[in-house]
């Protein structure tokens, strides 16, 4: 007799794929796989979207001279994702706006060299004629026939005329070493697609999925015109086509996110995002750190350098956790510098001041004006109610603690996968108080944009606050 016994596995934040263990006296009995889904709306989608999003920012570092990891590289020395880390990188590849729409525009647009093309031809059939058929025509003596005809070349030639003349032909041709390129990168996908298809599990979602993006890739390769494109010999990462050229920089950007992004390690997402399980809260809030460097980017009209967000040791990466990043702008007429801090801890006895308890925000704006300095907060949270996809009560009080705590904040906001908007203003004329805005990846752009727009305004009425320019 066994005695039975139920209860619950709780995987908390962590997703995607793991194992279950009967163990005897330390032997395994059985073990069997299974995935570990998020409850969160259109979890698929955004899940994707984000490894693809932070795949694209870390393999932008490759070829950036000023970044802290450019350096030359060892194709052959390429660390390798596990299958659930290459499904869920297809996942984002094979949405309409990228990989099919860069081979659709590509198969339309496809970049060809002009050939030049010898060929002999009677006399009689020569319609391009250049200096080099005159050339051949006069040092080939056994081409010459005696002839009645009165031509020009003819009374030239002592009344001979060439037999034969090589005609020289221009055509449009495929195949260049962006195309092999090209072609080698898709067939690189078809292969990884089978692989994971043998090891995946028959009649699943992922089984399902993958069997889809064969039958996609299917359809790319049966195209005609890569009977005409030969095999790659090295992967031309220097050509101006691949770094430039709409659809072929797609396909060097995914190729790059696929060979190369792996091979660094993030160290904030060691343990959390490289292996089976990945804790998808970690996940989002690196990733909502981006948005909003993309955000201030936005509104100082500005790029962000790469030394001003990394720190690295060959290829370990680490964020500059509560360093500023940081632009200077002007606001009607008035000098605003703005900076973006990602975890930084205020506490007593310090510049940026807490009168209670240490707080670390996920992420701080830092406004100053003259020499005022003005706080509006975001945190992360990969969460909401199901329900009516909206933000949760309890971290708008925590928002509270923020805003309340911690001196010369106008604001603290949560930011979720959701879709409604809420602010909860005070009565002070600048001060907004706290509230929740999504930033959703599905929706990340707009949501940016909103994002965008709310701080411009804050930003003006600090202005005005401070120089009183109603």
């Amino acid at each position: 007799m066994f005695n039975s016994t139920e209860g619950y596995l709780n995987f908390r934040s962590y997703v995607g794929k793991s194992f279950i263990d009967i163990k005897y006296n330390e032997d395994i009995l059985f073990s069997q796989a299974i995935e570990v889904r998020s409850k969160k709306i259109d979890y698929y989608n955004q899940y994707s979207k984000m490894i693809g999003d932070l795949s694209n920012y870390s393999s932008a570092l490759i070829f950036f001279s000023q970044s802290p990891v450019y350096k030359e590289f060892d194709l052959d020395n390429i660390s390798k994702k596990n299958f659930y880390e290459y499904y869920m990188f297809f996942e984002y590849l094979f949405r309409d706006e990228n990989l099919p729409s860069a081979f659709e525009y590509i198969s339309r647009n496809l970049h060809t060299i002009l050939k030049e093309e010898i060929q002999s031809v009677p006399n009689s059939l020569a319609v391009n004629v250049d200096s080099n058929s005159i050339i051949e025509m006069i040092s080939n003596p056994e081409n010459l026939e005696k002839t009645t005809e009165d031509y020009y070349i003819s009374r030239q030639l002592n009344g001979y005329l060439p037999k034969e003349l090589n005609e020289c032909n221009y055509y449009d041709d495929v195949d260049t070493v962006e195309n092999r390129f090209f072609k080698d990168f898709l067939e690189t996908i078809n292969d990884y697609i089978n692989e994971l298809i043998n090891h995946s599990v028959k009649m699943d979602y992922i089984h399902d999925q993958l069997l889809k993006y064969k039958e996609i890739m299917s359809y790319f390769l049966s195209q005609r015109f890569f009977k005409d494109i030969s095999k790659m010999d090295y992967p031309p990462l220097n050509s101006q086509v691949l770094q430039k050229k709409e659809g072929y920089r797609d396909i060097l950007q995914y190729f790059l996110m696929l060979e190369f992004t792996f091979r660094m390690s993030w160290n904030q997402l060691n343990e959390n995002f490289i292996g089976y399980e990945k804790k998808l809260s970690e996940l989002y809030e690196l990733w909502g750190y981006f948005k909003l460097l993309e955000v201030l980017q936005d509104l100082t009209n500005s790029e962000i350098s790469f030394e001003s967000i990394f720190t690295e040791n060959e290829w370990n990466l680490s964020l500059r956790e509560g360093e500023p990043v940081s632009k200077d702008i002007f606001i009607e007429g008035v000098p605003v510098n703005i900076s973006l801090l990602y975890n930084k801890t205020f506490k007593r006895n310090n510049d940026f001041y807490s009168y209670s308890v240490e707080l670390r925000p996920d992420y701080t704006f830092v406004i100053k004006i003259n020499d005022n300095k003005y706080f509006i907060h975001f945190d992360a949270k990969y969460k909401l109610y199901m329900e009516n996809e909206s933000f949760k009560l309890a971290d708008i009080h925590k928002m509270h603690t923020y805003k309340d705590a911690i001196s010369n904040s106008v604001g603290a906001f949560v930011l979720y996968p959701g879709k409604k908007s809420q602010l909860y203003k005070t009565n002070h004329e600048f001060k907004y108080g706290v509230g929740a805005f999504p930033l959703n990846p599905s929706y990340d752009d707009k949501n940016k944009d909103e994002l965008v727009k709310f701080i411009n305004i804050l930003l003006r009425k600090l202005v005005e606050y401070e120089y009183n320019l109603r």
